[in-house]
């Protein structure tokens, strides 16, 4: 299945001082060589910079109707190998780009789009009840770690589904790695 878990003895993870290799193992992938996936690694962060901006902007403008309208999108990127952006790249952009397809989703990235999905409903209520500070509170969060990711390679949900899974050190290597990839 994909939503295996796996624990792992901070022994026997390799510490690297390589940022894109950890921060792909937080993410549950593997890093590879040739040069067509080195070239697709920026466009694996397409649907976040996507979905961050659009939260901003919901966030932004109190609209509770584009907050409502991202929600199934990220629902279903939790149970489908893919967000629905990443599809567009997989199946247009990259014959385009001429570079590798994304790999399919693994937990800790679905994980992050259940994330996403909760704080997005609950902008979206929070501005139908007329709480605009609150539904901003949540878009903003959204944004703001879609935001982190997309300039850093560090996914913070990522990050929280390693400490309950119990693969701690993942996040370490990731954050000591280095700077931003």
């Amino acid at each position: 299945g994909h939503f295996i878990l796996m624990t792992t003895k901070c022994e026997d993870i390799q510490m690297t001082t390589d940022v894109t290799k950890s921060r792909l193992a937080l993410r549950g992938i593997d890093m590879q060589d040739d040069d067509a996936y080195r070239r697709m690694l920026p466009w694996s962060r397409l649907a976040f910079a996507v979905g961050g901006t659009q939260a901003l902007i919901a966030s932004l403008t109190c609209n509770a109707d584009m907050f409502w309208q991202m929600v199934p999108v990220a629902a279903l990127a939790v149970i489908m190998p893919h967000h629905l952006v990443e599809y567009v790249y997989n199946h247009g952009i990259r014959r385009i780009t001429k570079t590798a397809p994304l790999p399919a989703n693994k937990a800790p990235v679905r994980f992050a789009f259940f994330m996403a999905t909760i704080m997005l409903a609950l902008a979206a209520a929070s501005h139908d009840a007329g709480m605009h500070v609150l539904g901003a509170f949540f878009g903003l969060q959204v944004a703001l770690v879609a935001g982190l990711f997309v300039f850093t390679g560090f996914c913070v949900p990522a990050a929280i589904w390693a400490f309950f899974t119990g693969n701690k050190c993942q996040i370490g290597a990731a954050l000591r790695a280095g700077q931003t990839i």
